[in-house]
């Protein structure tokens, strides 16, 4: 019987003949070219015209055992060799087994050296390979009387390697070939008989205990090359003489020219000369004596030309050449990096040998961590829904004895005792101990090591077997309980961290604790040790907090503790609904009242009948995934559709169909995105569910009542929110573990269960011909599929019926669905206390904003030390426990304008009724006119769907805003890889539009004090953008002259000279207005209570950090971070140099010079000039400088595509002069990057001042023979990324540090990045610690720090070369290499600009 599964993309037969005891299986691959393509080969049950049902990432087992014997698999590609065969290497395979480490898979073993380490040479695992006339003549058959081949010593078949090597011996004497060929003979069957070894001992390691071959079932193996005609008469004959003897008899004769002729163990293959005893395919990899590299027989062609041999050698004399002029250009500092030859650097650096190597290695560790993260979400989904035998079968069905050895030479292979762990606690829980046995028998199978919890699950079962019904006269079972005890001491756990080590549900913690109590009645388990202080010696003197009064808490009674109390229980509901429905803000038009109250009444029909059908065809579907499910025991979608009752999936798939409704008629989302995304919206719903059975939402309610409390207090006596919630967690010890990893699905389980339900919504909703639900009318499909080709790529998408989205636009959006984590809370988010807590209290929220692919830098974080982390989770407490509220006046304004058909001007999207009408075709156009209709109107209906998007994104703005317009709300905040923070809902924030922002304010209000109103008219001029480079004092001078238009604005913001308008921030600027009215007219304007948040921008922060870096004096003061008397605006001194360089191009007639007099502005070339620090390119800085070309109506638009070319060379030009040491030092970082992502082919790491890891996620895939597809990192972009992506960890480790400061001095900080935000009292403080954390950011040797983590990442990777040590490639690959350690040592050139001036910069932030 033949089945089928799917594994990343492959299409898999696997045959199968004793499910109970999996011992013969062959599996063979095909390439499935697209979905397509499987869904139209495929046919079994379960599959449908719009998918294939069996989504299962893992094999499918059959569940009913065969009795009839398989037929013997003929022509196997890779062959096996006899039994008797291994017996013979005995005597190497003991060299062997007690080096390896036992603990690890077999896999592995057989990719180790014999000291353990993991050996990329051998990473391959190949079949023995010997020439047939060796086997035919040499191994004994059925026949033949085997004794007279073996000498016995004691009860072990011994056979000595030199009696192999007589058999070449005699053969010399009878023909006499030359030298050299015996020579390259001898090299070659010395590694022909490695690799036997090495796979005989895979085979042994592999190899169940009951299984046994006969002499008989000897196979057929490939000829690498011409056969060695041996027999085994000539071996006992011969004397006795070992293989270094006869290369030493061999290498003495006259016929070796030379010593770098004679092939060694060592040598390596050079892959340019062709081969000719020998298929280089065939070889197989033998482990250096030094276990520092893999190589492989060097094989000389003799009749190879000497002309090529010369070509080639002075070809790579050439490249050693050009490698010492780059040295030497280094030594000298004349190397001018961005002019390296490229193609150079390839060739230089390609050890393709070894990055390949390090590829695979990879690609096989992500496989099996992928393949265990599938087994655990299956195993507990399964045990959620109690389906407790389809899991308890899961680890014996794809064990290391049952599954196919090509998959685990591949990377399936059991390797997570968590695995194991779920089930011996859901098994512990009905008291199965026999089961729990079964599972440890299955772990020691696998190799997989027990942890503490499988302990602690068995301790469980033991406590629960005499309490569970019917049992309660059972009696402890003392014996085994001291077993346990004793097997924890023998595998050196210690039993007192039991409460720290483990997580524990719902009363296992109890039950584990009684358990070891009636062992032990003196037991006291260790209690949780939590480190609170900071490891970051630019936070070591905020760590003891003994002689200091505590800080004031700047969120001090925001509200009361009842009113939090009463919002923390409406919040703990709103999470556990998962969901929540917000009133649109749109405006009915009385006019269309009727219709629209006659289609939503057709529409709720519509509704009701979809609902019925969805549930009709949801069940009927998971029917057949049951019927499947009986027969075959395989990892596929019935348990994650089995946990929530059908109407939960119902109602899922209802909103899905709204948000197709409403979404734009132009653009249409891909399946796989819509598919991920309606997956992961049920697994958020799973994560819940999860908790509250798990008993820690109970606990998290509990816990979370006294920390309003402390977050209510009027000092931080803890210091800050994290040591607050670790405090009550040393409290709340009893019940479910919290910090514990959320019970995630991989994505590829998420998009399969989204796609099961998306096929269900594609074939089961209907809608009526002619938009109206009338029996007897014909149904059509309500949603259908389209095929579009993006980059070459063919891709399924999905769209909505143009009759449905006529339909849900004539019945208007009356309310909209948000997930919960799409909108702010109602209290203070939970405190990020590790990588896996903090954030909403119940839905999962993830730390770092990684892709689903690339978890590495998730994974680094959590193996750092708690308290290297502990500086990026406070920050991130800081900015989530601010508190905001809406300004009404500002909010229902907006609205306003929205509803009275947007406003262009004030960054208010029109809705589409604006959109101008579509151009109608006339019989008496030409053709040429027609043409233009035809472009008009394809122009006209992309405005209209883009007008549409924006108009429904505005839309949700307001909508979530005016739902929040009268609560006190916080955003819980995580970050990127950078450490970049942002706020996790992402409609409604104030990372968001300047129509965002003026709508918001601090919910905790402060008096202005003495400068507070001072600091308020100045934040007004800088909203405005009129005084750019005047002094503080000119901007309140300004203030003062233009408060009758400010008090105008504010009285009537629509009515009067709307003077706010004319700002490059109108909506903050209207805010600002009205506060500046409310505080002038308050009887005493210093205790006037304001909540209106003062921003305060750094200068181009990119080029900041570059000057400080680079101690650049010039590029200091251009930024700011040298003092002045007025601020200094460098993207004016670009536009001045620019406006120079265009004047002496127009009066030497250069017409775009001249076209563009008058049009070179600030505006136009500020985010070139602010990106260009962060690597634009010059087609990126060519598109943003186009777009605001076409923003000026009087410029002509038949030149902007020209001038913004123009402009874009000229802006470079100049800031490379105006900035050399940024360039410098931008160079030495992109040179790095390339050097490390070509040479050693890995991704930039590096780990921020404040201890942050951070890789970049920057990959491609590369296809391997056999369809196999791999990724290694993509060097284009880790070298184009890392400059800016470094500097924007520079920035957030600046943010960071004034975050956590300004905490402490208690004050409210905010932040948009390079922003910061404070009341306006308080900014001369907020000012102050910016600079100084500036100043101790810049002070730590951070480049020095940098290069010595590239030279410590980089120095144990030694030189795999696969060219020789003597050869010309082989010096090339090793320059490189110094080249690189050369580089990270020779810094960028620093100059003498006294940092510490920035503490005396007004305008550094301002």
């Amino acid at each position: 019987m033949s089945q089928i599964f799917r594994i990343h993309g492959l299409r898999l037969h696997l045959k199968i003949s004793d499910a109970a005891n999996v011992q013969n299986k062959f599996v063979s691959f095909q390439r499935c070219l697209n979905c397509e393509t499987l869904q139209s080969t495929i046919h079994e049950k379960g599959r449908t015209s719009r998918g294939f049902y069996r989504y299962s990432t893992l094999p499918i087992v059959n569940s009913t055992p065969r009795t009839k014997k398989p037929k013997k698999k003929k022509n196997f590609k890779k062959r096996i060799i006899e039994q008797e065969l291994v017996k013979v290497l005995d005597w190497r395979l003991q060299r062997l087994k007690p080096s390896c480490n036992t603990d690890t898979s077999p896999v592995i073993q057989h990719y180790s050296n014999c000291d353990g380490s993991f050996n990329p040479g051998i990473f391959k695992p190949h079949r023995a390979t010997l020439p047939n006339s060796f086997i035919q003549n040499s191994v004994p058959n059925r026949t033949t009387d085997t004794s007279k081949f073996f000498t016995q010593d004691g009860n072990k078949t011994v056979f000595t390697s030199t009696d192999w090597v007589n058999v070449l011996h005699s053969k010399m004497k009878k023909a006499k070939p030359s030298n050299q060929q015996w020579l390259n003979r001898v090299s070659t069957f010395k590694q022909q008989m490695n690799k036997v070894v090495q796979d005989s001992y895979h085979e042994e390691i592999m190899k169940p205990e009951n299984e046994s071959k006969s002499s008989s079932e000897l196979c057929d193996t490939e000829v690498p090359g011409k056969n060695f005609e041996v027999e085994y008469k000539q071996c006992v004959n011969s004397g006795a003489i070992s293989l270094e003897q006869l290369e030493s008899e061999l290498q003495g004769s006259e016929t070796v020219t030379s010593s770098q002729d004679i092939i060694k163990e060592t040598d390596v293959v050079d892959t340019r000369l062709d081969p000719i005893e020998i298929d280089l395919n065939k070889l197989v990899d033998i482990p250096h004596k030094d276990n520092t590299s893999i190589k492989k027989a060097k094989i000389v062609k003799a009749n190879k030309s000497d002309v090529t041999k010369s070509k080639k050698q002075n070809a790579i004399e050439k490249e050693i050449k050009e490698i010492e002029q780059l040295r030497k250009s280094l030594e000298d500092k004349t190397l001018d990096m961005m002019k390296l030859d490229p193609d150079l650097l390839v060739k230089a650096l390609g050890n393709k040998a070894a990055a390949n190597i390090i590829i695979e290695k990879r690609h096989m560790d992500k496989i099996t961590k992928e393949f265990n993260a599938s087994l655990e979400a299956y195993v507990t989904a399964c045990i959620s829904c109690d389906m407790l035998e389809p899991a308890q079968h899961t680890p014996n069905c794809y064990s290391c004895k049952n599954i196919a050895p090509s998959l685990l030479q591949k990377g399936y292979v059991i390797k997570d005792a968590e695995i194991y762990n779920r089930l011996m606690h859901a098994m512990a829980k009905q008291g199965r101990l026999r089961d729990i046995i079964a599972l440890f028998d299955n772990m020691e199978t696998n190799r997989v090591a027990p942890t503490l919890q499988s302990y602690a699950a068995t301790l469980e079962c033991l406590n629960r077997q005499t309490l569970l019904a019917g049992k309660k006269n059972v009696p402890f079972d003392y014996d085994t309980a001291e077993m346990i005890l004793h097997d924890i001491h023998k595998q050196k756990f210690k039993l007192k961290d039991i409460l720290s080590s483990c997580a524990f549900q719902m009363d296992e913690k109890e039950q584990v604790i009684q358990a070891i109590k009636k062992c032990d009645k003196n037991f006291k388990a260790n209690p949780v040790q939590i480190a609170k202080h900071y490891s970051c010696d630019l936070l070591s003197d905020l760590n003891d907090l003994s002689n200091e009064v505590p800080p004031d808490n700047p969120f001090a009674n925001v509200l009361p503790v009842g009113d939090l109390t009463k919002q923390a229980i409406e919040q703990y509901q709103l999470e556990t609904q998962d969901h929540i429905s917000v009133q649109s803000i749109e405006k009915r038009d009385p006019e269309n009242a009727e219709k629209e109250k006659e289609m939503g009444v057709k529409l709720k029909k519509l509704q009701h009948a979809w609902r019925n059908s969805l549930k009709a065809g949801f069940e009927r579907k998971l029917k057949e995934l049951e019927n499947d499910r009986t027969r075959t025991i395989h990892l596929g979608l019935y348990p994650y559709l089995k946990l929530f009752p059908p109407e939960t999936y119902v109602e899922l798939m209802m909103q899905e169909i709204q948000r197709l409704g409403l979404a734009s008629e132009m653009f249409s989302p891909s399946m796989f995105i819509l598919a991920t995304t309606l997956g992961h919206r049920l697994m958020q719903k799973y994560v819940i569910h999860t908790k509250h059975k798990a008993g820690s939402a109970k606990k998290i309610r509990k816990m979370y009542h006294e920390y309003i409390s402390k977050y209510n207090a009027s000092q931080l006596k803890e210091g800050n929110h994290r040591e607050m919630w670790q405090t009550l967690c040393q409290k709340f010890t009893d019940g479910p573990t919290l910090d514990v990893k959320d019970p995630l699905w991989p994505e590829q389980v998420m998009r399969d269960v989204g796609h099961f339900m998306y096929n269900i919504i594609l074939s089961e909703t209907k809608i009526a011909a002619g938009n109206t639900p009338v029996s007897g009318i014909k149904s059509i499909p309500a949603f259908y599929n389209i095929y579009r080709n993006h980059s070459n790529k063919m891709k399924e998408e999905v769209k909505p019926h143009p009759a449905l989205v006529r339909l849900y636009r004539d019945v208007g959006i009356r309310s909209l669905t948000f997930d919960i984590y799409e909108v702010p809370m109602l209290v203070p988010p939970i405190p990020w206390t590790s990588v896996r807590s903090g954030g909403f209290m119940l839905a999962s929220t993830k730390l770092v904003r990684l892709p689903e692919a690339h978890p590495e830098q998730h994974e680094v974080m959590a193996a750092c030390p708690p308290e290297q982390l502990y500086p990026v989770l406070d920050s991130l407490n800081t900015l989530s426990s601010c508190a905001w509220k809406i300004n009404k006046e500002v909010l229902d304004i907006i609205i306003d304008v929205f509803n009275s058909k947007g406003d262009k001007n004030l960054d208010i999207p029109p809705p589409i009724s604006e959109c101008p009408s579509i151009p109608h075709l006339d019989r008496n156009m030409d053709r040429k006119e027609r043409a233009q209709v035809y472009q008009d109107r394809l122009h006209l209906k992309q405005q209209k769907s883009e007008m549409y998007s924006l108009w429904c994104n505005e839309l949700y703005r307001l909508s979530i805003a005016n739902q929040f317009r009268d609560c006190i709300f916080w955003f819980p905040h995580n970050m990127d890889f950078r450490g970049r923070v942002y706020p996790c809902p992402p409609h409604f924030n104030h990372l968001g539009s300047d129509v965002v922002r003026g709508m918001l304010q601090f919910a905790q209000g402060k008096p202005l004090g003495d400068s507070g109103l001072n600091w308020l008219k100045i934040h007004l001029i800088n909203l405005t953008g009129f005084k750019k480079r005047s002094s503080n004092a000119d901007r309140l001078a300004f203030a003062d002259d233009h408060m009758a238009d400010i008090l105008d604005s504010a009285d009537n913001p629509m009515t009067g000279n709307k003077w706010w308008q004319s700002s490059d921030e109108p909506w903050q600027t209207l805010a600002c207005c009205m506060e500046i009215a409310n505080a002038v007219r308050s009887p005493s304007i210093s205790k006037h209570i304001c909540h209106f948040p003062v921003h305060q921008d750094g200068s181009c922060n990119g080029l900041q950090h570059y000057a400080a870096l680079g101690r650049d004096q010039a590029g200091a003061a251009s930024v700011n971070v040298a003092p002045g008397d007025v601020p200094a605006d460098v993207y004016s001194d670009v536009v001045a140099l620019v406006e120079e360089e265009r004047a002496i191009d127009a009066e030497n007639g250069n017409d775009i010079a001249k076209c563009l007099e008058g049009f070179i502005r600030r505006k136009v070339i500020k985010q070139t000039v602010m990106t260009t620090v962060y690597g634009v390119t010059k087609y990126g800085a060519k598109a943003q400088i186009l777009r605001q070309l076409k923003d000026i109506p009087e410029f002509p638009q038949s030149e902007a595509w020209a001038a913004s070319i123009y402009l874009a060379d000229k802006t470079f030009t100049c800031l490379q002069g105006m900035f050399p040491a940024t360039k410098e030092i931008q160079d030495w970082l992109t040179l790095t990057a390339e050097l490390i992502a070509k040479t050693y082919s890995q991704p930039v790491d590096w780990v921020t001042p404040v201890g942050l890891p951070v890789i970049q996620p920057y990959y491609k895939v590369i296809k391997k023979a056999g369809g196999i597809t791999l990724q290694k990192p993509n060097s284009q972009k880790q070298k184009n990324a890392f400059p800016p992506n470094f500097i924007h960890s520079l920035d957030s480790t600046h943010m960071m540090l004034t975050s956590i400061h300004c905490l402490r001095a208690g004050i409210t900080f905010a932040s948009v990045h390079d922003c910061f935000w404070t009341h306006p009292c308080d900014v001369e403080i907020m000012n102050r610690i910016c600079r100084e954390q500036f100043l101790a950011l810049h002070n730590q040797p951070i480049l020095e720090d940098l290069s010595k983590h590239f030279i410590e990442r980089f120095k144990s990777f030694k030189h795999d070369s696969m060219f020789g040590e003597r050869t010309s490639r082989y010096k090339a690959e090793r320059l490189a290499r110094e080249f690189l350690d050369n580089l990270t040592s020779n810094l960028p050139s620093r100059g003498d600009f006294d940092l510490s001036e920035v503490l005396d910069s007004t305008y550094f932030f301002s």
